[in-house]
């Protein structure tokens, strides 16, 4: 019996060794995943086409490190993907790590992380669900590291209420990269701990209000601790102590209503004084209570006592304060144009400006030798022949010239559109490119920093306006074909694009967003200069820098480009003598197309579009044609009280979901047919600095085209559910002066028009319909005039 027992012992043992031959230890020890998550701060609720965090745990527990590559994968994406992220990285021994990488959410909401470990998958998925905000609803960032300050229930507020959303972030959430703001309305700065920041944190603050976005400072403590950090550079006031306050009067004449606080309720005031070219709103005293000031494209808002639901909720005005405060235009950047363009200018090269003076001073000038010397021999038919010769050799001698560029020359062509905003000692750049090949190749490009973001080009899906909806944007108009998306790797913080698969005669595009420093002798300059005044607006002459070197210039606003006039480097705009309409070759009708509407900015600018090397290196076997974007905002200024506020500056979009079947985003859709009468809701915005205007009167430019005359347009202003017909109407102008008071609200600067489109046939045929109902929009437009509140003109901004 002992005998046996020992045999059985020995069988055992054997089994279990021929078991751990058969799934090697390494099998059980392998990385796991766990916990995976995708958000912005403690929020699942991410706009599309916006940055945002993934984070997971990965635990080892075996004895050896191991290299290990993550992947997220988007599960049922309607669209199909246009970037795959994915990461290397290091996982030590025996070492559980929680692991946050960026990434970008398209469109998806449901998604899975994958893990591999020496080329293989480790078994499991790790599952995550998130909520995509539409493309209507907003959301604002709040910074904050208290457990006793917080700023209530802003978006339960009426006029907020399932439309805009508040997300908090501890300075452990805080991003490291501008771009991860590009979707957010604004920051509030509530009661950040900044000891916790990093300089990369407090830089993407920065450059995201310098590119066009809105710094809030919402409380006195913070605002007197951000002007002992890198914040101070964009901070409207120069604070200077804190004192305890029971009333504030000042703030009554533009919030009727408000409540104060009494004796037994004593609230923080941040005494302080604005810096120049700010605007007070109003003072109690000799010290602000509201102060805004522009910074680049964005803007920076300061208010003297906290905006926080604790201090506000129970003055009265707490929603009218924030409506104020959060008041913007909103753009929609077409990155159609900007795809467009990028095709526009793959495939081939142009000349420059000197060759093709070279060409036509040697042709004009041996064209004179030839009629010279006919006239002398009277030889007309020798004269004649030379000139047709000449003109063939001048032709093949240009062909020669394009085909020596580096389109034909590189097998590799990157066409590059880069957007930048050379602001103090940062460049931001918003960079888009095209990467064209002549042969099958897979390319990888590494950006080289971890200031780089990389992904395909962004595209808005609204359903109305999406021609081409299956159209993937990573791969150009001349690719259609290709499925693959972009894979974005990152390693060690550092991202690249790895293994880009192109096909013969494609073109992959793709979008990166970056900062890089500025040269430290970089030339200073004063901003150009725009006044506004009752007859609308004008533009002093201005000496562009040196620095800058470009090709055509234009004045910008949010809803209009104007050409400028060059000459030695002198900038100047004239409305009357020149030309409103640009005119160029193919590429240069294409990149004002994308000034006027392929970014948001919402402040006027200049932008100067020339050649130079692109921000993003593609490698030495790549031939590049590349326009540079240089946007410089200008000095706004409004000498009078009395103001016209010209259609430029205005802002138009739909003004409620039916609507934007007409307007999906700030343009109308041209062509657009109309089956029966409708009435569409147009809104209009002022820039938040003549929100609060008392208007006098508003004009509404209408012009349409329909060849059968069966289609008649007819705007009103609302009020409500009421409606205002115009006073008067000369030609395609419509004016109204009656009853304005209460067309345009002031806290928010919008007013809504009800368009009235009336289908006049009585054509029953489908067929018939369909032509005799399509129209054009040529021009609509909105201007303002009116007085603003006292002691606010005359200002610098």
């Amino acid at each position: 019996m002992p005998m046996m027992k020992k045999h059985i012992s020995g069988l055992v043992f054997l089994c279990m060794v021929a078991a751990a031959a058969m799934f090697p230890l390494s099998v059980f020890s392998l990385p796991s995943i766990s916990k995976s998550s995708i958000k912005v701060g403690m929020s699942p609720r991410i706009q599309k086409n916006s940055w945002s965090s993934l984070n997971c745990s990965i635990s080892n527990p075996d004895q050896k490190s191991y290299e290990a590559y993550l992947r997220l994968v988007d599960e049922n994406t309607f669209m199909g993907r246009r970037t795959v992220f994915s990461d290397t990285l290091l996982i030590p021994q025996n070492a559980v790590i929680n692991y946050t990488t960026e990434i970008l959410i398209e469109e998806g909401e449901n998604y899975h992380v994958e893990l591999y470990v020496e080329d293989k998958r480790v078994p499991g998925v790790d599952t995550i669900i998130i909520k995509n905000m539409s493309e209507r609803e907003e959301q604002f960032y709040i910074l904050n590291d208290s457990f006793t300050v917080s700023m209530g229930s802003v978006n339960q507020l009426e006029v907020f209420k399932k439309k805009t959303f508040q997300l908090t972030l501890p300075s452990k959430d805080v991003p490291f990269h501008w771009s991860a703001y590009k979707s957010c309305l604004a920051i509030v700065v509530l009661r950040p701990d900044f000891e916790k920041y990093s300089a990369r944190q407090f830089r993407g603050i920065i450059d995201y209000v310098k590119q066009g976005g809105i710094i809030i400072f919402a409380d006195p403590v913070s605002t007197l601790e951000a002007a002992k950090t890198p914040l101070a550079e964009i901070l409207p006031v120069d604070p200077t102590r804190i004192r305890k306050i029971s009333e504030l009067n000042s703030i009554i004449p533009f919030f009727p209503g408000f409540k104060n606080w009494g004796e037994l309720n004593l609230v923080d005031f941040l005494e302080c004084y604005p810096l120049e070219n700010s605007i007070v709103w109003m003072k109690e005293g000799q010290f602000p209570v509201f102060a805004w000031k522009k910074f680049g494209f964005g803007e920076s808002r300061f208010s003297a006592v906290s905006l926080s639901g604790d201090v506000l909720d129970k003055t009265g005005a707490w929603e009218k304060i924030m409506m104020f405060f959060l008041n913007h235009q909103v753009r929609f950047a077409d990155t159609k144009k900007i795809m467009t363009c990028l095709d526009e200018m793959t495939g081939y090269t142009v000349p420059g400006v000197a060759a093709v003076k070279t060409v036509f001073f040697w042709y004009f000038l041996m064209l004179a030798v030839l009629t010279a010397v006919g006239m002398y021999f009277r030889k007309t038919n020798f004269t004649l022949a030379g000139s047709v010769i000449l003109s063939l050799g001048v032709t093949m001698w240009v062909f020669n010239m394009i085909s020596a560029g580096a389109a034909n020359t590189s097998s590799m062509l990157v066409a590059a559109i880069e957007a930048r905003y050379p602001l103090s000692d940062s460049n931001v750049i918003d960079a888009y490119y095209g990467v064209f090949s002549r042969k099958d190749t897979i390319e990888t490009f590494n950006s080289g920093s971890e200031d780089v973001k990389i992904s395909s080009i962004n595209q808005s899906l609204n359903r109305f306006a999406a021609a081409n909806f299956g159209d993937d944007p990573s791969q150009g108009i001349m690719s259609k074909s290709q499925g693959e998306p972009i894979e974005v790797m990152t390693s060690f913080g550092v991202a690249s694009v790895s293994n880009l698969n192109i096909k013969a005669n494609t073109t992959r595009q793709m979008n990166a967003t970056l900062s890089v420093f500025r040269k430290d002798d970089a030339e200073k300059f004063a901003l150009p200069e725009i006044t506004y005044g009752e007859k609308g607006f004008s533009m002093k002459d201005w000496q562009a820098p040196s620095d800058f070197k470009f090709d055509s210039a234009f004045l910008t606003f949010p809803s209009k480009a104007y050409p400028l006039t060059v000459s030695a480097g002198k900038v100047t705009f004239n409305p009357v003598a020149g030309e409103t309409y640009f005119r160029g070759d193919n590429i240069s009708m294409a990149l004002a197309d994308v000034v006027r509407t392929g970014f948001k900015n919402t402040k006027p600018g200049i932008a100067f579009i020339g050649g130079g090397a692109t921000g993003l290196n593609f490698g030495e076997k790549a031939g590049c044609q590349t326009r540079i974007i240089n946007f410089i905002p200008v000095s706004e200024k409004c000498e009078s009280s009395k103001v016209s506020i010209p259609s430029e500056l205005i802002v138009l979009s739909a003004g409620d979901t039916a609507s934007k079947s007409l307007m999906p985003y700030n343009d109308f859709m041209t062509p657009f047919n109309s089956q029966n009468s409708s009435d569409y809701k147009i809104s209009f915005k002022l820039p938040p600095e003549f929100a609060m205007i008392s208007p006098e009167e508003i004009e509404i430019s209408l012009s349409y085209m329909n060849d059968s005359n069966s289609i008649v347009l007819q705007p009103s202003l609302m009020i409500g559910a009421k409606t205002i017909a115009p006073d008067k109407k000369s030609g395609d102008k419509y004016v109204f002066t009656k009853d304005l008071d209460k067309v345009i609200n002031p806290y928010s600067g919008e007013g809504v028009i009800l368009l009235s489109v009336n289908v006049t046939n009585s054509i029953s045929s489908i067929s018939e319909k369909l032509r005799a109902n399509k129209w054009i929009m040529k021009e609509f437009s909105v201007g303002v005039k009116g007085q603003l509140r006292p002691n606010i003109a005359p200002f610098s901004y």
